[in-house]
């Protein structure tokens, strides 16, 4: 992408009634991955060489985008040029999220100092346009109602960034599918973020609910930011920050977890929409494990099924419901047992 011309734009879709995006000209649909941040511990986060390996894999797995997400920080320039070089389209969310001051606390004033604020964003603008791999900004994640977040005058500064940019801009990831505007948000609902029967992932918005748990088949989302599963690493992995006691009392068909793996985020393996006849949870429908290290690797087997389906699953409905898809997430910046 550096050395070649390139122009992104977005769009609402007719058909979709969701935003899609365009490359040179020619409609795209997109798969890729959400991008939480490098290492908790930014210092071990330096090496050049690290940001290709990873965003290598990336490309290797077939993604064409990844994700900054709005609660983590802006990349170090290294990130943006490898990115360059390799390929990778980039969506960079500000660093605000629906969370505001706590999970849902609904604190729109913030953040609290909003003139460092759009200092700041000013910084990163400047820093990151060059970049032919930024495709999208957008102001957060999650922001919800944007009539109220981000603050009003944070929103008209970001907005004057632009003015010389030819980049695309949204207020939001994600807004209510109660006032979803296609024009200025990029999904009206996102999710979920468990196990579902592979079946699911071959339907309209596989597994997914409004908040009264009814399902939401004729949602229209045709871009989907976040949608995601279990993510239990390889056996070696989980000797490195799981101690031998905690390793050793794996989780059981019910996942009934030791509180160490709950520290961990686990996230249990028993899928939505698994006929009555079948084993629900999809670890133990491979076989029972008998330790931690046959838990990891039928694991491993099922994530393996799921995140196919599910890259399936979209891609055959590619501009007949979707026009892309990120998976939550793909990048991780500490050890978790789930997608999220």
């Amino acid at each position: 992408l550096g050395s070649c011309f390139r122009e992104v734009a977005k769009y609402v879709d007719p058909s979709l009634e969701g935003p899609a995006f365009t490359v040179n000209g020619q409609r795209v649909f997109l798969r890729g991955g959400n991008w939480i941040g490098t290492d908790q511990f930014l210092r071990y986060a330096t090496d050049a060489q690290r940001y290709r390996d990873e965003i290598g894999m990336h490309v290797a797995m077939g993604l064409d985008m990844l994700r900054v997400w709005g609660g983590g920080i802006a990349e170090r320039d290294a990130f943006y040029e490898v990115c360059d070089d390799l390929g990778m389209l980039v969506w960079q969310d500000f660093w605000m999220t629906g969370d505001n001051n706590g999970r849902w606390a609904g604190e729109y004033s913030w953040p609290a100092d909003h003139e460092l604020y759009v200092d700041a964003a000013t910084d990163v603008v400047h820093r990151l346009r060059k970049h032919a791999s930024l495709a999208i900004w957008v102001a957060g994640n999650e922001l919800d109602p944007t009539s109220e977040s981000p603050p009003a005058d944070i929103r008209e500064a970001i907005q004057c960034l632009f003015d010389d940019d030819d980049r695309p801009f949204a207020l939001s990831s994600m807004a209510n599918y109660t006032h979803f505007n296609a024009t200025i948000h990029m999904a009206p609902k996102d999710g979920p973020y468990r196990m579902l029967a592979l079946e699911e992932f071959f339907t309209r918005n596989p597994g997914l609910t409004f908040w009264n748990r009814t399902r939401a088949r004729q949602l229209k989302i045709a871009f989907q930011p976040e949608i995601g599963s279990a993510s239990c690493p390889v056996f070696t992995s989980l000797q490195r920050f799981l101690a031998p006691d905690s390793l050793a009392a794996i989780p059981d068909a019910r996942d009934v977890i030791h509180p160490a793996w709950s520290w961990h985020k686990y996230e249990g393996y028993t899928a939505i929409g698994m006929p009555p006849n079948k084993t629900a949870n999809l670890v133990y429908g491979l076989g029972a494990p008998s330790n931690a290290s046959e838990f990891a690797l039928r694991a491993q087997v099922a994530q393996f099924m799921q995140y196919r389906a599910l890259f399936e699953g979209f891609s055959q409905f590619m501009w007949e419901y979707y026009s892309g898809v990120l998976m939550w997430k793909t990048q991780s910046p500490w050890p978790s047992l789930r997608g999220f």
